[in-house]
């Protein structure tokens, strides 16, 4: 296992988790 692609990995998934959570925040304001 690569400690770079674990890093980028987890970076992907913060934004991704970020992107969904407003999303999903948004939603629920409305």
């Amino acid at each position: 296992m690569v400690e770079g692609t674990w890093e980028h990995n987890d970076t992907s998934l913060r934004l991704l988790f970020q992107f969904r959570y407003w999303d999903f925040v948004n939603g629920s304001s409305d």
